[in-house]
């Protein structure tokens, strides 16, 4: 069986939410890992340019779930509440 490419597994993986905050983005990975939810972060740092002219945060951090996990991690997203909840902008699927 062949090894299967990155593009492959990720194709797998969906947008789950972006925040722009640390402290949110600890506390969104505490609870996946306590709840066996599989996740990845990735931070990216935006220009100057988007930064002014878009009116967004310095870094931005994308979260990605496994698609079959996706529900999980959406209730427990929900669980958090509400003022968790206005610090990060969840994508629908």
């Amino acid at each position: 069986m062949a090894a299967k490419s990155i593009r492959e597994v990720n194709d797998r993986d969906v947008v789950l939410c972006t925040l722009t905050d640390k402290r949110t983005g600890r506390i969104l990975m505490e609870t996946f890992v306590e709840r066996g939810i599989p996740f990845t972060q990735t931070w990216e740092r935006r220009s100057f340019f988007q930064r002014t002219f878009r009116h967004t945060k310095a870094e931005v951090c994308t979260v990605r779930t496994h698609r079959s996990q996706y529900s999980k991690a959406r209730r427990a997203l929900d669980q958090l509440g509400r003022p968790f909840l206005n610090r990060v902008q969840v994508h629908v699927i």
